[in-house]
């Protein structure tokens, strides 16, 4: 993606920094490689059965350790959720690894569990350089204007349209309703990204807050060089905990290492001797 070109080898960690939604995400990451599948230019979001009502936004703060093929790495991500004076929201992610910093953020509408975002912001630094652009959503005009650098561009406005971060929102509320495919349309620059998350089953995880039972999701690619997981907390409105992304010989990994969830800090399940209810054969 766009700004990526510069960070030669630590490019897959950088890319799993901002997939944590997530993304973590991921995201980002939660982001930009994680929502980076172009396919096709019609949303669909598929479901078995009656999806549950549209569940209530929560504020939350959720901070991530990483580490590349087992070997922690120092990092400080965040992702934080809050709401406005004026009824909207804003979601934040940010990401510190190594030489790599990335500060994005996204103010949204919330209504009947659709995320309609007014407007986005990226602000990135690595190894020196830096790059930025924003998002415009003008609802009243019906029109995106959309910034990198001093290039400029216009798109119409479509009514699943969403940023990186609105993105990874999105899916968090889509997994509460009980979804079980992912479609999103995500603007990057000029185009209009088609992104696809596939449920893949249920597992109990251990993490620094705790064992937490979740629901994981893999990103859809055309082909298997780069795969990438997202673990979503079903005790806790189903926040991402967890991202892992496995490219050549190397495994990437965003966990879950302290959150505040509303006014209770996140914790682990209680009882003792708890199992994987999965396998994680070919992850």
């Amino acid at each position: 993606m766009m700004f990526f070109y510069s960070l030669h080898g630590w490019l897959p960690f950088a890319r799993a920094a901002v997939t944590t939604a997530a993304l973590f995400c991921a995201i980002n990451a939660f982001a930009a490689d994680a929502f980076a599948a172009k396919k096709s230019t019609t949303t669909t979001t598929t479901t078995t059965g009656t999806p549950a009502p549209a569940p209530d936004l929560v504020p939350y703060t959720a901070n991530y350790t990483a580490s590349m093929s087992g070997f922690p790495v120092t990092a400080d991500v965040q992702r934080t959720l809050v709401q406005n004076r004026d009824n909207s929201w804003t979601l934040s992610f940010n990401a510190k690894i190594l030489v790599f910093t990335l500060k994005a953020k996204s103010r949204f509408q919330y209504d009947g569990g659709q995320i309609q975002p007014s407007a986005y912001k990226m602000r990135v630094n690595a190894f020196g350089s830096r790059d930025s652009a924003e998002l415009i959503f003008d609802r009243a005009k019906k029109i995106i204007s959309s910034r990198e650098k001093k290039k400029r561009w216009q798109l119409d406005l479509q009514k699943a349209d969403l940023d990186y971060v609105s993105a990874q929102q999105q899916l968090q509320m889509d997994a509460i309703k009980g979804l079980k495919a992912f479609n999103y349309h995500i603007i990057d620059e000029d185009e209009r990204d088609n992104v696809q998350f596939r449920l893949e089953g249920e597992e109990i995880i251990k993490t620094p807050v705790g064992s937490l039972n979740t629901t994981r999701l893999k990103l859809v690619r055309d082909d298997d060089k780069r795969q990438t997981w997202l673990w979503l907390a079903k005790d806790w409105h189903d926040l991402p905990v967890q991202m892992k992304q496995v490219e050549k010989d190397k495994e990437y990994r965003i966990i879950l290492d302290t959150a505040v969830f509303g006014n209770k800090t996140i914790q682990g399940l209680q009882r003792k001797g708890l199992k994987k209810t999965v396998s994680e054969a070919k992850r």
